[in-house]
This record gives structure tokens, sequence and C-alpha cells, in this order.
């Protein structure tokens, strides 16, 4: 269906429309909470009698009819203008028997946002492209709570819109002094261009959708076991003593890539070694450098400590500008002299404005200008927002980048130590596990297997045979040459975590183990462990590092514990359920949730907008959200 201006389709249009609720904002009639139980002028009724005085056949008629109208305007004044012009508005959405126009979408947007929009008619459009999904999602969840019997009376209504403890948004912006302030309420649909009528029927439907949303989410089912694994993560407390072994740690028990293996590696892989270049590239560039001398003139007293001891206090800091500038270019004093003299940086003071090398890019934008292409020597004046500044050249140093083909060689060979690494380690870590698991001590059991075995790549220094002496080496020195070039064996202690609770682990929210690292598996094995069966079950890689564990002391908590606090427990789950989901439901009804194409709503809210999407159940007109200027976006 090609979507145009739907002026036409308004309360008061004389032309015919195919939607028979072109002038029916809500299945029911509101009531207007400004004035509290006094009926106000519908746009239908104000329609129906201009329209039967202007088709009526007799004068007398007429004339009753204009009499009529007269008594009606007399008892409830005139409606809203902007609720009946049936050429000023524009339907932008159709959904759940709600028709959203223009000024809704506009008024929600500024509700919303308020003056925080900047970036010109883009922004805006993606703006309120945000806040008219939110409004559609809202009222195809109104359309769902109808359909299940879900009705809200005048009287729900009131509450919503006149309690602030009932979670109306707007609420804020007319409750004064904690309650509802009639002239401020008046005064909010008049800001923001909303007849009373069409505003409290969206808050109709607005309050449906909370109603079922909420009724959604109280009917979550939490098992007992679900309160009380979660009552032990937050409750039990244990103590790990574990073993943590790092590539350093078995550098010893292997040997390094000869020549020969480092060049078949690169024939055969050089698509991971251009990856691990890339990947760290800073390891092999340097950016460009500086080396400055500055003096500083502050612009603003307030950031002056101490003026420079040769300038006159009295004068404005771009006359000291003036001064600093004429004592050094001018004039050609020494730059450290200068420094102790006028700096008003007391930091650069003492050391005659040294500020040391520093990166270029990590200077300001001011400082990046002003030096610009000058050379080493050179002293360049310029002006930040905050400071007068003269600097001078020490030291330029150009930014370098070492080629790929220049390091190659050493990328592979790490790559090679690095697989070795981690099978060795797979392998001590084995059979450090297997010691332990058959009764051995975690102390003994890594003296065992960690130190057993010698470096291949150099024999044990009492195993150098003597009488093998090259014909340019002394024989004395050759132990100590080879144990030094040998790798050198880092010490791997038996390490113990201290007390610590397990909470929110299986939620994902935390599973970083004290002196361990990140280890959902470790952390959720953990919490079985006893004194009868300490051993954790397995070797777990931990960020790289493997990780054997048993348990040293639990903690338990007790039933009047759990009693205490399982009425929040089930709370907590229930929220944690109800955002997995529904998602941040609640920021949709508040029309603060980013469009679904950039963020999902839950699984249960974004299936029932997909859905709707799909098959038709609402349609969109895109030319309203497309910026000025831009294409016009097809039609959803």
């Amino acid at each position: 269906m090609a979507w145009v201006q739907f002026g036409h389709a308004k309360c008061g249009s004389r032309e015919p429309t195919s939607n028979a609720r072109a002038c029916r904002l809500e299945p029911r009639k509101s009531m207007s909470l400004d004035r509290f139980g006094h009926s106000t002028p519908t746009c239908e009724a104000w329609t129906m009698l201009q329209s039967m005085r202007r088709h009526s056949q007799s004068f007398l008629i007429y004339v009753l009819f204009g009499m009529l109208i007269v008594v009606f305007v007399f008892m409830f004044g005139l409606p809203s203008t902007d609720s009946c012009d049936p050429q000023t508005q524009i339907i932008v959405a159709e959904a759940g028997n709600f028709e959203i126009n223009d000024s809704d979408v506009k008024s929600g947007t500024m509700r919303t946002f308020g003056d925080t929009l900047r970036g010109g008619d883009k922004e805006f459009k993606a703006a309120q492209r945000q806040v008219l999904y939110n409004m559609v999602t809202t009222l195809l969840v109104a359309e769902k709570a109808e359909d299940a019997g879900f009705r809200v009376s005048d009287d729900e209504l009131r509450q919503y819109i006149v309690d602030w403890e009932k979670g109306n948004p707007d609420q804020l912006r007319y409750i004064s002094g904690g309650k509802f302030d009639k002239e401020r309420y008046k005064n909010f649909l008049d800001y923001y261009g909303l007849p009373t009528e069409r505003y409290e029927a969206y808050k109709r439907r607005e309050l449906l959708a909370r109603n079922y949303l909420t009724m959604l989410e109280t009917s979550l089912v939490v098992s007992q076991v679900e309160v009380r694994d979660l009552f032990e993560k937050r409750m039990n407390r244990t103590d790990l003593e574990f073993i943590k072994l790092e590539p350093m740690h078995v550098e010893h028990l292997f040997e390094a890539p000869t020549a020969a293996e480092v060049n078949a590696f690169l024939a055969e892989h050089m698509d991971e070694v251009k990856a691990a270049f890339t990947a760290n590239k800073s390891e092999y560039s340097t950016p460009a450098k500086v080396h400055l001398k500055e003096i500083i003139v502050q612009k603003n007293d307030k950031m002056l400590r101490q003026i420079g001891t040769e300038t006159d206090k009295a004068k404005a800091p771009d006359t000291r500008f003036k001064i600093l500038k004429k004592a050094v270019i001018d004039n050609s004093m020494a730059f450290d002299e200068a420094a102790e003299k006028y700096n008003e940086a007391l930091v650069y003071r003492a050391n005659g404005g040294d500020r040391g090398t520093e990166e270029l890019e990590n200077l300001s934008k001011q400082h990046r200008d002003a030096l610009g292409d000058k050379k080493v020597g050179e002293i360049v004046a310029f002006e930040t927002d905050l400071t007068y500044n003269v600097v001078r050249i020490e030291e330029k140093l150009d930014a370098t980048e070492t080629p790929l083909d220049k390091v190659q060689s050493d990328i592979a060979s790490t790559l090679i130590k690095a697989e070795r690494a981690d099978k060795k380690m797979d392998e001590v870590a084995n059979s450090i596990f297997e010691r332990v698991k058959n009764g051995e001590e975690f102390a003994a059991a890594l003296e065992a297997v960690l130190y057993a075995e010698t470096p291949a790549e150099v024999p044990p220094v009492d195993a150098v045979d003597p009488t093998v002496v090259p014909d340019d080496a002394n024989p004395a020195d050759e132990p100590k040459k080879a144990e030094e070039e040998a790798p050198q064996r880092v010490k791997v202690d038996v390490a113990e975590t201290g007390p610590f609770s397990l909470r929110g682990a299986s939620y994902g929210s935390w599973s970083r183990l004290p002196m361990i690292g990140d280890a959902p598996e470790l952390a959720r094995a953990a919490l079985t462990l006893t004194e009868a069966s300490p051993l954790a079950p397995k070797v777990y890689t931990v960020e790289g590092s493997r990780v054997i564990a048993k348990l040293k002391k639990a903690d338990t908590g007790t039933d009047e514990q759990f009693a205490g606090q399982k009425e929040r427990l089930i709370q907590t789950i229930r929220q944690q359920k109800s955002a997995a989901l529904l998602g941040d439901w609640r920021s949709v009804i508040t029309l603060s949730h980013p469009e679904p194409s950039l963020q999902s709503y839950g699984p249960w809210v974004q299936a029932l907008f997909d859905q709707a999407q799909e098959s038709g159940q609402f349609k969109v007109n895109q030319a309203f959200l497309t910026p000025s200027g831009s294409e016009v976006a097809a039609n959803e």
C-alpha cells in the first residue's frame, strides 16, 4: 500500500474514507482529567452537530441546530482546534486500533529527548524513528492485552495520570510536591500541543501494555532449585588451593625452534605470521615524537598559581604574553632563563620549561598545528583556549615502521614457541593432576613433574664432557656458559584464592576468581567441591594458562539466612528472567529504547514486533522519517 499524507482521514473531514477509525482515537470515550468529572466536547460530537446543521433541509431546523451549538459551546467550550483540523496532521503509522499522527511523534520526541538533540535534521529524524517504533510496539502489546481480556477503566486511567507511583513517565512534568497539579497538567498538554482526549486515549493503551507486560513478568515461574542455587552462590564462600601454569613456566622443557624449522613454518603458515604482524603492529613501529621546552602564560587568573617573577602582576595575560615574546624572540633571551622568569606553569619553571620527549599525537591540536614543519631549534608562539604558549623544539623523531620481512622470522619463532608451550603445559598439568588425584600433595606433584625433566637443548652442568675442548675456548668457562644460555626456570608456587563467593556466576555477571582469572567453568565446579571430594574434576584452561584446583575450605549459608532472603531472591531471579524474555520493556513504554534495528527488544517483544511487521499488522509512512534532501525510503 502506497502511503501519502492522510490529511483527509481525520475528524471533521467531509471527504469519504475507508478507515472506520478515522475519527475514533479509542473504542471508548476518554474522561478529561484536568476538569475531573466534567465531560469535554469531543471531536466527534462537534463534527456531528456541524454536519447535521449543514445538511438540514429546513431553515427552522437550521436555526434550531445553531441554537443547540451555542448551548453546546456555552456548556462545554470549544474543542481543541488541532484535534479536529482535517488538514494539519499526517498519519504516520497505524497499529493496535490507533492512528499515530505526526504531532504525536513530534511531541513524543520532545518529551523523550528534550533539548538534547544537536545533530540537525538527520539526528532529529532518527530520534523520531525511535519514538515512533516504541509507540507502535506499545500499541501492539496493548492490542495483545485487549485480546486477552484486559481493560482499563476510567478510574484506573485517572490514577495512572494523577498518581506518581503508577509509573506514568510524563508525571514529572506536572506533578508538584508529589501531588497532581491541574494547572500544570493543562500547561503540559498545551506546551506539547497534545489534545486532552488524544493524549488520554494513548495513555489508556499505554497502561494496557504496561499491565499486560507486568502480568507476564510476575507470572514467570521461579523454582525452589533456582532460589537455593542463587542463595548458595551469594552466601557460600569457597577457598581454593591451586596451581596456575603459564607458558613461561615450561619454557625450559622444550627446544627452541631451529632456523630450518622457522623457514619451514614461514613456508606453510605465512598467513598466520602476517596476521600476528598486523595484530601487534605497535610492537614493530614507533610513533612520531618531539622533545619540547615550553613557557606558558595563563589566560584564566583562577588557573594562575604564581606569576612570572619578572612580569608585572597588574598586566593582563595578553600583555604578559607580549612581554614574554619580546624577551625570547626579539631579544633572544636564553630559553632556560626566560622559563625561570616568565613561566606560569610551575611544573616546567624549575627545569627550563623542559617537557621531555612526547608522542606528537598526544599533544593538543593547537600544539601540533603550531609545530607543523618547524625545525629543531626554532621557537614558536601560539595560543590555546586556556593559555598563551612559547615553545622551542629540542628534538624531532620521525615515525618508524619495521617491515614484515625484517621481523617475520622472529614472529614465526614466537608462534612455534607458543604452540610448543601450549602442548607442554597440557602435558605437565595433566601429569600433576593425576598425581594429586592419586593422593599426592600439590607441592610434591609440582616438584616431581615440572622440574623432573632437563632442558633438551642444554645438557646439565655436570654432564659437560671436559675432554672436548674447542680450540678457542677455555674449558673452565664452559659450565658457566652452558648455565647462562639455558632458559631461566620460573618458579611456580602453590597459591590460594582466599574466601570468595560465586555471586551471580550462573548469570554471567561475575565469574572472575581471585588470583585465577575469568573461569566460569571452574567457578561452577567450585560449588560442588566437598571435604570428601575436594579436587576439581579436570585441568582448566583460563586465559591461556592451565589451572588445577582443589577445595581448601568452604563456608555455607544457614537455613535461617535462606528463609530471610527467599522472597528477595525470588524477585531477583524473576527480574533476571524478565530481562531475558521481555528485555527492557519499560524503556519501550517511556519511548527511550533504541529502535529495534539498532538494539533488539527482548525476545518476546521483538517477536511480536517482527510478526506484526511481516504480516502488515502495522504500517509506517517512511517518507515522514526520511531526512530532508535524502532519498525517500521504501515503505514498510
